[in-house]
């Protein structure tokens, strides 16, 4: 892909968010990834986003938009991340998810009625299988941190290694599957989950998450100048 100056962009992101599951009928991650391009431009931030998809809360709609998104943007020499929002309605923090379990155990059934327990996400890898993003994400937290704290603001981002059993750990599952098929490293991925807003208001969240887009792609121009 290249900017309106015919200039190859570094790294192309693809952000998706969910929508309203059970009783949480306004998903605060739809709003990010709904408002995340105009915020960008607005901001005049160099990051660019080649899709955004909100993704129903669902096993199937999950399975079949993974795929498709990585089918779809095969394409072009730009490495691509695709970072995956999703809400944890009792967390206080931005948990960066360091990694995804080949488990499918929903506590409740996903927007179809699907309640699967103990069942396998991908048949090709044995049940808990772990997959790892290939982002160094304790890096990444850290200058979100010292970010965070030159705003002085109160919110705080973590790497977490539970990313649940739902959905959320269901979708990133697939995605990390996706990354790791892809020879080339072309694809990167990275699951956030994000606090309510009331607990972190949308604005300062849509910052957040400018800064995030940011520190990775940093990340992965420095890395392949290293290696060059």
């Amino acid at each position: 892909m290249q900017d309106p100056e015919g200039i190859t962009c570094p790294v192309e992101f693809i952000i998706t968010g969910f929508g309203p599951f059970q009783n949480a009928r306004e998903n605060p991650s739809t709003s990010l990834a709904n408002e995340i391009v105009a915020y960008l431009q607005e901001n005049s931030s160099s990051v660019f986003i080649l899709e955004t998809r909100i993704i129903e809360t669902s096993a199937d709609s999950a399975r079949q938009e993974v795929a498709d998104l990585y089918k779809n943007n095969d394409v072009g020499l730009s490495p691509i991340v695709v970072l995956h929002i999703g809400v944890n309605y009792r967390g206080k923090k931005f948990q960066l998810e360091k990694c995804a379990y080949n488990d499918a155990t929903f506590r409740i059934p996903d927007e179809n009625g699907y309640q699967p327990k103990g069942e396998t996400v991908c048949d090709h890898y044995e049940w808990g299988t772990l997959l790892k993003s290939t982002l160094d994400l304790p890096i990444i937290v850290s200058t979100l941190n010292d970010w965070m704290e030159s705003k002085s603001n109160p919110a705080r981002a973590i790497c977490s290694e539970n990313p649940g059993r739902f959905v959320c750990n269901f979708t990133y599952f697939c995605s990390l599957d996706r990354c790791t098929s892809d020879n080339r490293g072309k694809f990167h991925c990275l699951f956030l989950h994000i606090p309510p807003f009331s607990e972190v208001k949308k604005e300062f969240q849509l910052s957040f998450l400018s800064q995030l887009l940011n520190e990775i792609q940093l990340q992965i121009v420095e890395k392949s100048m290293t290696n060059e």
